[in-house]
């Protein structure tokens, strides 16, 4: 077994163990959500049109309604301009951690409210796929809200909207700019309790 895998494990078995003595709720969860972006503001004088996004988290309830996420996210959007070319696609990944508030208002639909720091990456690649500028990776924020919509005790629907924001310096062909990176990001969630 690992290290990473070995730490991992141990970390789970005692949160696990705090699960025990509380009221028997399903504290881990999985997200798999997607939707439309618009990237706002100018990059580096690109205007770029709206896109897609795709973000996965782990979820971790803390205690009642307040749950702990780590993810990973996508999004893509084409080029509104002539920078890097008519054909440039421009590429955010990265990953996020937070916290995440929900609560109950009707059965069976909740409001949640998210807050946590995202560590991103966003480049640009050509009409044949070759990478032409890399602006590396930055840490910014990540604020969300919306609804949520109990399929069943183990299934949920979310919708919400999204902002992630980046601020860096970064150079490009020896010019040094500070690069703005807001996001905002339309999605639907499916969450899978356990």
């Amino acid at each position: 077994m690992s290290r990473k895998a070995f730490i991992a494990f141990v970390v789970f078995s005692i949160l696990s163990l705090n699960s025990g003595a509380q009221e028997k709720e399903k504290r881990f969860g999985i997200e798999l959500s997607s939707g439309p972006s618009v990237f706002s503001g100018k990059l580096t004088g690109a205007t770029l049109n709206p896109g897609y996004g795709f973000e996965g988290t782990l979820q971790y309830r803390i205690i009642q309604y307040t749950d702990v996420y780590l993810g990973w996210g996508w999004n893509y959007f084409g080029n509104g301009s002539i920078f890097a070319g008519n054909n440039a696609v421009f590429k955010d990944n990265g990953y996020v951690l937070g916290f995440q508030f929900v609560h109950p208002v009707m059965e069976p639909v909740s409001l949640f409210v998210r807050a946590g720091a995202v560590y991103n990456h966003i480049e640009v690649d050509g009409e044949s796929g070759i990478l032409l500028y890399d602006f590396g990776r930055g840490f910014g924020f990540q604020f969300a809200t919306g609804i949520g919509v109990g399929l069943s005790s183990d299934w949920n629907l979310n919708f919400g909207i999204k902002l992630n924001s980046i601020i860096k310096k970064t150079v490009i062909e020896d010019i040094s700019s500070n690069l703005n990176l807001n996001l905002l990001l339309v999605q639907i969630s499916i969450i899978k309790r356990f």
